[in-house]
Formats: C-alpha cells, structure tokens, sequence
C-alpha cells in the first residue's frame, strides 16, 4: 500500500507532462512556428474527381441563366446583389453551399450566409471580372470571416483565371509550395452565381484568394512598439512604388523599373527613429549582398534559395522583378515571401506558350548579385537537385494537376461556354464539348503543354545552375590563388612559339 502511494506521485507527473506533449504535438500539426493555420494541412486534403456522367448544362439556358437544379461538385457561392454601386462597391448577400463529399446544390440551406461588399476589377465587355470582396457584420463593419476552412479574414480575392485557360496554374503552384514554403496563400476553387432582380446568372469558376498581408494567420510579425528603434517590416520588390520607397533596382549601371516598397508597418505608425532603422537595415542589406560580404547574416538564404527554386521551376519569369514579397524582423533576417500569383506561368503568357529553355535570373533583386557566387551557385544547384527528388519530383507535381483537372472537369465545360472566346465562333455555347462526356481536345491540350513545359524547362534550369557553376570554378582556377597557375600556363603557351621564331 505505501509502495502504491510512493508510486502515485510520478505516474500522475508522467501522465500530466504525456497530455503536454501531445497537446503541443497537436499543436504543432496545425500551426507553423510563426503561428498561422498551416498551409500544408489546408492543402493535405486530395481534391475528388467530378462524377464524368453528369450533364454539365441540365440546369442552364442559353442565356447562363440557372435553376433551383443547379448543382456542382465544386462550392458554390450565391451572391444576391442590391444593384447600386458606390465606387465600385455594390452591397448585398453571399450564400456558400459546401457539404464536404458530396454534391452540392441549391435546393439545401447555405453552409454560410455572409453580409459582403463587392468591387469589380474589371468592366470591359466580354472579359471574365475579378471580384474584390469584403466580409460585414450586422452594422455594416468589416469583420473577419473563415471561409471553406481558410483563416478568417476581412478581405478576400476572387480570381477569375482569366489569363489562365486551364485553371491549373495557381492551384499547382501553391499546393507544390505549401509542402517546404512559408506563408504560402491559401486558395480553392468555386462557381459564383449572381443574383439579380430574381434572376440567377451563372458567372464561372473562380479562385476565392487570401489577400498578401500582415496578420497572425498570414505574415505574422510583431507591430511596431513606440518605445523601440528596432522594428520587424513587410516589403515588396516591384515595378510600382507601393508604399514608402526604400530603393530603385539598378543592373548593369541602368536603372530598370523595380522599386522596393515598405508595405508594413505603415509610415503613419512609426517615428523618425524606426523609419531611419529599417531603411538603414534594408540598405545594408542591399549593399552587403551587391558586395558578397558575409551577406548570410543578413540574409536567410534558404529562404531565397527555395523562392526562386518553385518560381523559376514553375516558369514564373517575373518573380525578382514583380509582386516579390521579403520581410525582415527584429532577430531574424531578411527573407523571401510569400510566393504570389501564377496564371503567367508554366510556358503561359496570356495564352502562348513561352520558350521553355529560358531560365531568367540575371535580373532578379539579390539572385543577380549573388548568382556572382561560385558558394552560393553550388548551394542552388544542391537545393534543386534535392526539391526534384522530392517536392518539384514530376510525379508528385503532375498528381496534383491530374487531380485538379479531374476535380474542374465538369464545372469548366460550364465555365469555357460562358467566357471562352472559341463559344462565339461555333454554332453553340455547348459546341466545345459533348454533352455529359469528358471529351476536350482544348482541355487536354492544356494540360499537355504544362506537362511538356515543365519537364524540358526543369532541365533547362538544372542546365543553366550547373553551367553557372562550372564557368565560376574556372574562372577561380585563373585567379586569387592560382596566379602561379595562370603564370605557367602562360609561359608553357608560348614556348613552341619562341623556339619556331628561332628556328626560322
């Protein structure tokens, strides 16, 4: 009995400290070390393939109007529109139909019932709109909302994938991105019907977006303290001013359309002091990297290798030059994200492939510089070959644009008679499919080229690191400490030429 009792103590502190770990086990699955919802987690779950039998166009007139039949395997969102717009914005209601596996339909009460304001992106005629949208209380305030399964938040994207006619391109990017990446943006496909005035218009497929910020469940740093010289800051390398400038890219001499931005925190928030400290440190930065001078502890250069990795795997010849995202915080060092925005992508420019055998790296803010490198080069190459083997590995990439397009085929024969413009030039909007098959030429054709791009340009990147590579260890071979080398080199090179002079 006293042994009992002697033994009560521990086996209670062994069973306490085992709910501890389990409970921050728990924990760490479903946040990452900065504190927001793990992307991996939101992208973890596969996305079921359409039922093929369906007739994609049972509930839908020549007109895109619908039915109460109306049903899709995607979410659909509702929006009841008041028809009155204040710059831009138009108020009413958002209903999201959800039901996890399994189909969803009208005839059911909404998963969610929003209040929302709408702003549309774009007016021209015949051209699919984005949408901007913000979530209301019952006031009329702006408020933070979770939608399927993303972090509540206030404002939110709809991306129509107009400049992308396979719907693939994002999805791809920041699911593959999501497996090794920080604060990878959170994304999901759904059909938008607009109501107005009684009537129920089918507008298409669309990507619900968070929006790049700083917050707890997105580029999560700490606000300024007013106390403190030293504060963390949020910028953005682009071909716009954005905010504070900090810096205007200059290559070669020439000054190129690129300027870095402060975008958090907003200038009205600091003092002189804290201004003066981040552009200081920015500006150290800049001129340690241009100068290859012990830069890594200023630079998390993980983070910019495996940046530039997914957006030159993937073909996106703008990242370094447009929309890049970096923040720095107070103990840390200045890293790369999130990666943003990959409709013009994978061998995609506004619809015509690009030459999937050029690799762009000579203009990118900090890989220009220290590309220079023969250290940081061979770091590149490794940290590819690695990402092929497992994250970038051509199955693992294609499965996830295999089950994308599984997921969109029914949804996108609705989609493509709406708004692509080969509709207007056959006899019906119905013409570019048959009726309740999965046959489309347009749309294996699609998914070929991303296939086909990404398998010769991921060798062409791999090419283009190891070429870098060797002509810097030649180049080191002629230089520093091997001017011996280069002097005996030099001296063997024209002898025979010497003794032939004598000779004659």
């Amino acid at each position: 009995m006293v042994r009992s009792k002697r033994l009560l103590l521990p086996v209670a502190i062994v069973c306490i400290v085992g709910v501890f770990l389990i409970a921050l086990l728990y924990f760490a699955l479903h946040r990452t070390e900065e504190g927001r919802s793990d992307p991996f987690i939101y992208y973890d779950e596969s996305l079921p393939a359409a039922e093929v039998s369906l007739d994609p166009f049972a509930a839908m007139d020549d007109d895109f109007k619908v039915t109460q039949e109306f049903s899709s395997n995607l979410p659909i969102f509702v929006f009841t529109l008041a028809g009155e717009k204040d710059n831009g914005w138009e108020n009413g209601m958002l209903s999201i139909y959800s039901w996890k596996n399994e189909m969803n339909n009208l005839y059911v009460s909404p998963t969610q019932s929003l209040s929302i304001r709408l702003h549309t992106e774009s007016t021209a005629d015949g051209v699919k709109p984005d949408f901007d949208m913000m979530t209301l209380d019952a006031d009329g305030e702006i408020k933070d909302t979770e939608i399927l399964g993303m972090p509540a938040d206030e404002t939110w994207h709809l991306n129509s994938l107009r400049n992308d006619l396979s719907m693939l391109r994002s999805y791809t990017a920041y699911r593959t991105a999501s497996q090794f990446l920080n604060f990878v943006p959170h994304v999901a496909y759904c059909e938008i019907l607009i109501e107005r005035e009684g009537n129920l218009v089918y507008q298409g497929i669309y990507e619900i977006c968070e929006t790049i910020d700083v917050s707890p469940t997105k580029v999560n740093i700490d606000a300024p303290e007013g106390d403190k010289t030293r504060v963390d800051y949020f910028i953005v390398s682009d071909t716009m001013r954005q905010g504070r400038l900090l810096s205007t890219r200059q290559i070669d001499g020439k000054y190129v359309r690129g300027y870095t931005s402060l975008l958090y925190p907003d200038e009205a928030d600091l003092t002189r002091e804290q201004m003066a400290y981040i552009e200081t440190d920015y500006n150290t930065i800049t001129e340690r990297v241009s100068a290859l001078d012990d830069y890594g502890i200023l630079i998390d250069v993980d983070s910019l290798l495996d940046y530039y990795i997914l957006n030159m795997y993937f073909g996106k010849t703008d990242a370094g030059k447009s929309m890049t995202y970096m923040y720095n915080t107070v103990n840390g060092k200045l890293s790369f994200g999130p990666v943003y925005d990959f409709d013009l992508s994978m061998g995609n420019l506004n619809g015509e492939s690009t030459d999937p055998d050029e690799v762009v790296y000579d203009q990118q803010i900090f890989l220009s510089d220290l590309i220079r490198d023969n250290g940081f080069v061979t770091k590149l190459l490794r940290r590819y070959v690695e990402l092929r083997r497992t994250y970038l590995k051509e199955d693992t990439v294609y499965t996830i644009l295999d089950e994308a397009r599984d997921y969109l085929r029914i949804a996108k024969q609705r989609d493509d008679a709406r708004w692509r413009p080969k509709a207007q030039e056959e006899e019906g909007v119905k013409a570019i499919y048959r009726t309740g098959t999965i046959e489309s030429t347009e749309y294996e054709r699609d998914v070929y080229r991303i296939k086909a791009y990404l398998t010769e340009h991921a060798s062409a990147v791999r090419n283009t690191f190891a070429t870098i590579e060797e002509e810097q260890r030649i180049a080191l071979r002629f230089t520093g400490g091997n001017t011996l080398l280069l002097f005996v080199s030099l001296v063997l090179f024209f002898i025979p030429s010497i003794l032939i002079n004598r000779k004659g």
